[in-house]
C-alpha cells in the first residue's frame, strides 16, 4: 500500500495483512521506489506478496522477510535509479 499521508518519507510503501487488514511494516527504503511503480503502473491482481520467513530474533524491522511476485510493465528497469548508481571511482571508503 501506498502510504501517501507519511510525513517522515513521501515515497513509503507500507505492507499490510489481506484478510484483516494490519500493518506490519515497510518495504525498505530503497526498493520503494521501484515497489511503487509497480503499484501504479501493474494491475493489483498481479502482485503478490508472502511471509518468506520471520526471524524472532532479529531487530525489530528485520523480523519479517517478504517475497513478491509481479508482472512488470513493458520497460520497467528494477534498481535503476540513482541509489543503484555505482561508487565513483577515488571515493575514499572512509567517508
Amino acid at each position: 500500500m501506498l502510504d501517501l499521508q507519511n510525513e517522515y518519507d513521501r515515497h513509503a510503501v507500507a505492507v499490510r495483512t489481506g484478510n484483516e487488514p494490519m500493518q506490519i511494516g515497510f518495504v525498505p527504503r530503497y526498493l520503494a521506489h521501484d515497489i511503487r511503480q509497480l503499484v501504479k503502473q501493474c494491475d493489483t491482481e498481479f502482485i503478490k506478496l508472502c511471509v518468506a520467513r520471520v526471524n524472532h530474533d532479529a531487530p525489530l524491522q528485520n523480523r519479517v522477510l517478504c517475497r513478491m511476485h509481479a508482472r512488470w510493465p513493458d520497460g520497467f528497469q528494477p534498481c535503476s535509479g540513482e541509489d543503484f548508481a555505482p561508487i565513483p571511482a577515488g571515493v575514499s571508503v572512509y567517508c
